[in-house]
């Protein structure tokens, strides 16, 4: 059975690449770090960062969010962003 979900590996990347996307700024940072890596990690930094800002306490409801509606950050295909950021 595939996880497959909306043209991307599985939910949680598309929700990602979603979230990315729907925003102008992120999606600039996210477009400036995938040229730069070529596996994704500095995107999925960006995102344990955000994820961090939760556990401290210091996010928005806005982020908090993001973070609640992408669930498991570690089955993010954080390369297929990338990848697909490049192709923008």
């Amino acid at each position: 059975m595939s996880d497959e979900y909306n043209g991307w590996t599985n939910r949680e990347t598309w929700t990602a690449a979603l979230w990315i996307n729907n925003d102008q700024g992120m999606q600039e940072i996210a477009i400036d770090l995938a040229k730069s890596d070529k596996y994704g990690y500095a995107i999925r930094d960006m995102f344990e960062d955000i994820s961090n800002d939760v556990a401290d306490g210091i996010a928005t409801r806005e982020t908090i969010m993001m973070i609640v509606e992408i669930g498991s950050m570690w089955r993010v295909n954080w390369r297929e962003i990338r990848d697909s950021l490049i192709e923008e």
